[in-house]
């Protein structure tokens, strides 16, 4: 040994024995895999694997296994690929626990990254490779949820109940979790079997083998987790109600079918027969409703076949480099302090001793746990065939027993022939069938005692492996002892050569320093040079510059002197005139105060009267026939609270521009008077049509807002913004419980018309369509008799007016289409596979809308055409065309809303309808241009020259129109009770329109003909 390790050893020059070691473990990991993992078509050899696994437990983690598997290239060949995968799952089995898995784990995403690659390949191992990647981050990830599994899936149940803290939902988790597993399992054995030809001997094929391999230790996972989950199974049903397990029962049934499908196959397959003993699983799956059946339940156990060890390649342990260190050219002659120390002959051994330590004591660990394995399993099969040995004893007496009667029996019968001859053939039936038991039994016997004989040589061979350890270790022991002087020596001698090269790196480095300052300084120095003749320059120049300014100052300066006599006369005279301007102004802002006060108590009186004058009025005995609506209330409201946070916003700036403010806040304040007097009366008329609960909380909550309003109006007198600020809240809190309770009020319109809305909505539609077209050829007819008739300024003006009209009414034609067009586009969208009159159906709500925008379009439109011939033929005023033509705009406006409750964002046919939308409000306002242009053009026409009547003509003309101003006064009150009469119908109707009951609307008739 001293002959061949000295040379060996010699020529690895500037490397200690603990770099050679690692140097060569690494060569001997890398070629492990390099073998196991290769571009071949046949399975991978069990002792390459067998190295890597014994280098995980050589170095207790699994770093050097995946810095090898990452320089591998799995992405350009799919059989290494498969391969690899075959050595990762392998490896994460049976490698050093518990730091292979948990090493492993950080590469999920990479593993996951090689089988998204590998899935996008339709043939070969594309498909099985991304199933199989799925099986193993399935694994990692199981691993990294539950540490305590170590990777070949065996604990104890004492430790997974532990490990669940017995808790019925980390039992429930973590079935679900190994439920997933199974499934990820079940699915690789399909893939793999899917890929192969099941009708010929595939799986002695090298390329056959070669898929089939990593099916055995999918058949060592399947084992134990059916066993888990089985027992997981039973203690959740007695936790849990057997209906919230249901999903899980259906889930195992689909599993175990596979499972025994997939054990029935394997078994089948000549190739696995010498490398596994297949489990074998009951005839029918456990029944979890039934509590006993747990006693029933056997752990399914796969027994792997021991193949005898193929001899290690012991070369490359001690390399010989002396051959290829003479071809290269000698390096460079180091530093004395730079040379290392060259190990002697002791310390190599000693090294060498290590390493075999190392790798027997990886070896026995992995020996003992497999040995232990195969104990467990050869103990289960034992107890299993004694069990069927017992069996076939008690048969066996039994059918002596039979053998027994039926001889007694013939004995018995002697006499007669024919039954005697047929006791002679059942007894000899027995006797055969008793053969073949006995002949069974024997067979179970031997297999018996060849299982207790392959039981002892392990234990045989366990025993030879510990006393070889044992004498490792006190060899390692006595080396250790006689080298550890040495090792001292060299530490030392370590250290001192150590701190004479860093001393050496720190002088070095100082000098580099000195050297680069002085090439700076050098540097400054000239810098500094040319910065002090630049200055020099402009010090000369400023010396010029300065001089120049000096001549300016005294000119200056004389001309100030001039100025400041000529300044100390006009002050004085500004100081007179500031202080008789300052007493005008303070004049002036005592009477704007005054004025202030004075104008802030009028309107105070004259709200507050008014608003007790609503109160009076909500109170008088009439007001109980009156009747409103809720509708008309909130709208009311609405702008009453608008104008409640205008004035908080007003007087929040008070304090600022306080002058400013006062025309605004006047104005608000009356417009507040007037709005909460409304509020009085028509909240008592709403309270009329409402049950008597509601109605008394309406009139209180109305009456309160009252209160609050006068309490505003009163501390409008004071000067304190406080009390400003408290009362406008305290109002505004009144106004919006007003407002609530009014909405609450709000009757719901019911769903009684859906069937009829869809036809409606296209009737009217059709029908708007043909009043537009109508309404404009109409009103071409109107214009040509006007011609006809008319003329000077008043055909003028019709000419002007009707053109007006004919253009809004191309505008509505136009924004009519483009409202059909956005309708399309809705349905079309929202639809999906449903016919368009079921989605009108359905938005009801939406389609009612557009009816209702639709029925007025058409509605106006005619209006407006009646209005225009009036005013043609001189039965109506202009004043008429401008109502009709604003009540158009607002049912075109209605129409458009509708249409753009339901439409997408960046719709074009929305685009094209606001533009619509836009034309039409032009057009209105044209014609209300025209029509307020041509009454003033008619009024000027109409006006008589006052300058040329007397004076009794004047007389008479004044009574004339005294007489025509009463009649007016007159009319214009009838006009309003008729007014208000027609907007009480239009609420009752409206009412009507939306779902109100019966009853109250045969009240709302009684009160409205009392009135």
């Amino acid at each position: 040994m001293q002959n061949i390790g000295i040379p060996r050893v010699i020529s690895q020059r500037g490397k200690n024995s603990l770099e050679i070691e690692k140097e060569n473990f690494e060569k001997h990991q890398l070629q492990s895999m390099t073998k196991a993992v290769n571009t071949i078509e046949c399975p991978v050899k069990e002792k390459h694997i067998r190295s890597l696994i014994v280098g995980t437990f050589h170095e207790k983690n699994a770093i050097r296994f995946w810095n090898i598997a990452r320089r591998m290239d799995l992405q350009g060949n799919q059989i290494t690929c498969w391969k690899f995968c075959h050595v990762l799952h392998k490896v994460l089995r049976e490698g050093f626990s518990p730091r292979t898995v948990r090493d492993s784990i950080h590469y999920i995403d990479w593993i996951s990254n090689i089988g998204r690659l590998w899935s996008h390949l339709e043939d070969g191992y594309g498909k099985l490779i991304y199933h199989y990647v799925h099986l193993l981050t399935v694994k990692l990830k199981f691993h990294a949820k539950y540490e305590k599994f170590p990777g070949n899936m065996e604990i104890k149940d004492d430790e997974m109940h532990k490990m669940c803290k017995k808790d019925i939902n980390n039992y429930f988790e973590l079935c679900v979790d190994m439920l997933d597993y199974m499934d990820g399992i079940l699915l690789v054995q399909k893939q793999v079997f899917s890929s192969i030809d099941m009708s010929r001997a595939a799986s002695m094929t090298a390329h056959g083998q070669c898929r089939l391999a990593p099916l055995i230790i999918c058949i060592q996972d399947s084992c134990p987790l059916y066993d888990y989950i089985v027992k997981l199974l039973f203690d959740l049903h007695a936790s849990l109600p057997s209906d919230t397990l249901s999903g899980h029962r259906r889930r195992f049934q689909h599993q175990y079918e596979k499972l025994k499908e997939f054990y029935k196959k394997s078994s089948n397959l000549i190739y696995f027969k010498n490398l596994i003993k297949l489990p074998q699983l009951p005839d029918r799956a456990p029944n979890f409703l039934i509590a006993s059946e747990i006693t029933d339940h056997q752990k399914p156990v796969a027994i792997v076949e021991s193949q005898p060890p193929e001899p290690e390649q012991m070369e490359g342990i001690l390399i010989d480099t002396t051959e290829a260190l003479a071809n290269e050219p000698p390096p460079p002659s180091p530093a004395p302090v730079q040379k290392a120390p060259v190990p002697d002959e002791r310390d190599v051994i000693l090294e060498s001793l290590r390493r075999k330590v190392k790798e027997s004591n990886a070896e026995i660990d992995f020996t003992r746990r497999e040995s232990e394995m195969i104990q467990e399993s050869q103990n289960s099969r034992i107890r299993d065939l004694e069990q069927e040995v017992e069996e076939l004893k008690m048969i066996a007496r039994q059918t002596c027993e039979e053998n027994e009667g039926l001889k007694n029996v013939v004995k018995s019968q002697a006499t007669n022939e024919q039954s005697k001859q047929e006791l002679l053939e059942r007894l000899q039936s027995a006797e055969k069938s008793s053969r073949l038991q006995v002949e069974k039994f024997n067979k179970l016997r031997e297999m018996y005692n060849s299982l207790t004989d392959k039981h002892a040589d392990l234990l045989r061979q366990e025993k030879s492996l510990r006393i070889s350890l044992h004498e490792a270790n006190m060899a390692k022991d006595t080396l250790v002892q006689s080298t550890s002087v040495r090792a001292e020596e060299l530490a030392s001698k370590l250290d001192y050569v150590n701190q004479i090269e860093s001393d050496l790196e720190k002088l070095k480095i100082e000098n580099d320093v000195l050297t680069r300052e002085k090439e700076d300084d050098k540097l400054n120095a000239e810098r500094l040079k040319s910065e002090i003749e630049q200055r020099r320059s402009e010090a000369d120049m400023l010396r010029m510059e300065i001089n120049d300014e000096r001549n300016k100052i005294e000119r200056i300066k004389s001309d100030l002197n001039r100025v400041q006599n000529q300044g100390e006369q006009q002050q004085s005279f500004f100081e007179k005139e500031k202080e008789e301007l300052n007493l005008t102004r303070d004049k002036l802002l005592n009477e704007i105060k005054i004025n202030r006060h004075n104008l802030f108590l009028v309107v105070s009186n004259k709200s507050k009267l008014e608003i007790e004058e609503s109160k009076t009025i909500a109170e008088h005995q009439a007001m109980t026939s009156c009747t409103s609506n809720a509708e008309f209330l909130i709208h009311i409201i609405e702008p009453t609270v608008r104008v409640v946070q205008e004035i908080k916003n007003i007087v929040r700036g008070l304090k600022h521009d306080e002058d400013s403010i006062t025309p605004k806040i006047m104005e608000q304040f009356i417009s507040l008077a007037n709005q909460i007097s409304e509020i009085i009366i028509f909240s008592k008329c709403t309270s009329n049509t409402t049950p008597i609960e509601q109605g008394e909380q309406l009139v209180f909550i109305s009456k309160k807002c009252s209160d609050s309003a006068v309490c505003l109006l009163n501390n409008l007198l004071t000067d304190s913004v406080d009390k400003w600020n408290d009362s406008i809240d305290l109002l505004k809190e009144d106004l919006d419980k007003l407002l609530s309770l009014a909405n609450n009020l709000v009757p719901k319109v019911e769903d009684i018309q859906k069937e009829e809305v869809v036809d409606l909505l296209n009737m009217e539609m059709s029908e708007m369509s043909a009043q537009i077209e109508a309404a404009s050829n109409k009103i071409q007819d109107i214009m040509d008799a006007a011609r006809a008739k008319n003329k000077g300024v008043e055909l003028e003006v019709n000419e002007s007016v009707l053109g007006s009209c004919t253009d809004l009414m191309l505008a509505i034609k136009i924004l009519v289409e483009r409202s059909k067009d956005l309708q399309d586009e809705i349905v079309e969208q929202g639809r999906g596979s449903t016919s368009a009159k079921e989605f009108y159906k359905k938005h009801h709500r939406w389609t009612e809308g557009l009816l209702s925008g639709a029925k007025a379009v058409g509605w106006a439109a005619n209006a407006l055409v009646d209005s225009a011939d009036k005013v043609v033929q001189g039965q109506a005023k202009l004043e008429k065309l401008i109502v009709c033509s604003q009540e158009i705009a607002a049912s075109t406006t209605q129409l458009v809303v509708a249409s753009k409750v339901k439409a997408s964002s960046g719709s074009k046919a929305m685009s094209r309808l606001s533009e619509a939308s836009k034309g039409v409000t032009k057009a209105t306002g044209t014609v209300v241009a025209c029509a307020k242009s041509g009454s003033k053009r008619i009024v000027e026409e109409s006006l008589m020259d006052y300058s040329k009547i007397t004076l009794h003509q004047a007389k008479r003309l004044e009574m004339d129109s005294q007489v025509k101003v009463l009649e007016l006064e007159s009319a214009l009150e009838k006009e309003r009770i008729h007014f208000a009469e027609l907007r009480k119908r239009h609420y009752q109707l409206a009412g009507e329109s939306e779902g109100w009951d019966a009853e109250d609307i045969n009240e709302s008739n009684g009160s409205i003909q009392s009135n």
